[in-house]
């Protein structure tokens, strides 16, 4: 038997077993064999893919015939195949820009439309303001440190555990207190992300209902143009802080 016979006789074995893996593999093992010996196989010069066998190269990446890169990849039977790698797009391979750090203890919360409407009345401004760390009569926590700019310019100052309340009247340096109250304490909050405050209209006997601008318990800002109930800033402390 010639060597063009056996070839032959090969490829027609593996044409009537292709579904069969046991026969796969005999098929391989015998043109594998052929191969070394310098006769049969298959004439791989024309294809894209490498002149090589995948089955003998399995998880190699090499360049195909097409100039392009392929890897032995094996199918739901074993056998190893070549295919094409993908290029990875520029956008994808671009690396992202890392983010500026942020605290994770304090997460910026949504704000409702009415809140980034700075519309704030130009009256004086009644502030209760609670932090787990406030003790009555110490000056020395980081919490009322950071208070001490509005603390000097307020008036009817009241301080508690837990709390201080104060008022602001209009000034030449704050013309609207409102606004710079509420612009201090949302920088405060960013250091202290469990501060809760509420800003209101004094009360005053037969007044009409005014704005309120509280930060609710899970630390979303709430702004109330017409507030008929009264609010107590410790009922606004987190769970986890108000023990």
């Amino acid at each position: 038997m010639n060597i063009l016979e056996l070839k032959n006789r090969i490829l027609e074995y593996e044409k009537n077993n292709t579904r069969h893996l046991l026969h796969r593999r005999i098929f391989n093992a015998t043109l594998q064999e052929q191969l070394l010996q310098g006769g049969g196989g298959r004439d791989r010069r024309g294809r894209p893919s490498p002149s090589v066998s995948a089955q003998d190269h399995p998880g190699r990446r090499r360049k195909g015939q097409d100039g392009r890169a392929w890897r032995s990849v094996p199918n739901k039977n074993g056998v190893h195949r070549w295919v094409p790698v993908r290029r990875q797009s520029a956008a994808r391979a671009r690396p992202r820009r890392a983010s500026p750090a942020r605290s994770s203890a304090f997460k910026p919360k949504r704000v409702s439309h009415v809140a980034l409407d700075w519309t704030r009345p130009r009256g004086p401004v009644e502030v209760a303001v609670a932090h787990p760390s406030l003790v009555e009569g110490d000056l020395t926590t980081p919490v009322r440190r950071a208070l001490a700019p509005l603390l000097r310019a307020a008036h009817n100052v009241d301080e508690y555990d837990k709390t201080i309340t104060f008022q602001l009247a209009p000034s030449v340096r704050r013309s609207v207190p409102w606004r710079s109250a509420e612009e201090l304490l949302d920088k405060v909050r960013r250091r202290f992300p469990d501060l809760r405050y509420i800003l209101s209209a004094p009360d005053a006997a037969g007044a009409p209902p005014s704005m309120r601008i509280h930060i609710n318990r899970s630390g979303k800002k709430t702004v109330t143009k017409a507030a008929k109930r009264r609010k107590s800033v410790l009922s606004l402390l987190p769970r986890r802080a108000a023990v």
